[in-house]
């Protein structure tokens, strides 16, 4: 499957916009834990209905990653379906210019951890959370389909059945995402021309 265009390959317009939005630097790279679950929010297309595009990553023993999002589509009678989509190779990971945070959720238990196969794993956690899209994003939105409750989904499900172990809610961790994320993103604003912002990288 194609990435979404909020992760990796912004159109020109879009480029401008996010250049502009966040300054953050065109290069910045980190370094992904192995066996770990990532929750990462940006800026893009889909941001403008819901305040933040929410995607996962999860890393394998090997620390290759991996993303999975609810995303906009162009040229289909859907307007947003879910993406997969190889993203990092022994661990190095760039982030795109509309990132703006990327949380290390603790308590995460790898499908290796229950001799689950990757390919099985993704289908009983990623692939049907919506199983289909309304033909707008509007139309979504006020369905409550957006990036973040397909996460929240996605993240319920593995606490249910024992792959994520924590304390508190899942309501409770969106929270702290929200929250960071916001602090971040006026960090973003407050920046002076030609300063480059950081994205946050942080364990919760």
């Amino acid at each position: 499957m194609s990435v979404a265009r909020s992760l990796h390959s912004p159109n020109d317009s879009e480029k401008r916009r996010t250049s502009v939005m966040t300054n953050t630097a065109p290069e910045a790279t980190i370094e992904l834990q192995r066996n770990s679950l990532y929750i990462m929010t940006q800026n893009g297309p889909s941001a403008d209905f819901e305040g933040f595009h929410w995607a996962i990553i999860c890393t394998d023993a090997k620390t290759n990653g991996t993303s999975y999002e609810w995303s906009e589509v162009e040229g289909e009678k859907l307007a947003e379906s879910y993406k997969r989509n190889a993203l990092a190779v022994g661990g190095q990971f760039t982030l795109s210019p509309s990132t703006i945070s990327l949380f290390h959720i603790n308590g995460f238990l790898p499908p290796s951890s229950a001799d689950l196969e990757q390919d099985e794993f993704e289908a009983q956690f990623f692939e049907n959370v919506f199983p289909e899209s309304f033909s707008t994003i509007s139309d979504n939105r006020a369905h409550g389909v957006t990036s973040r409750t397909w996460v929240l989904r996605v993240l319920g499900a593995m606490k249910d059945c024992g792959f994520l172990y924590r304390e508190g809610t899942i309501a409770d961790l969106a929270t702290r995402v929200e929250e960071v994320s916001a602090e971040q993103e006026n960090l973003m604003k407050g920046l002076g021309s030609g300063k480059s912002f950081q994205p946050l990288v942080i364990d919760i």
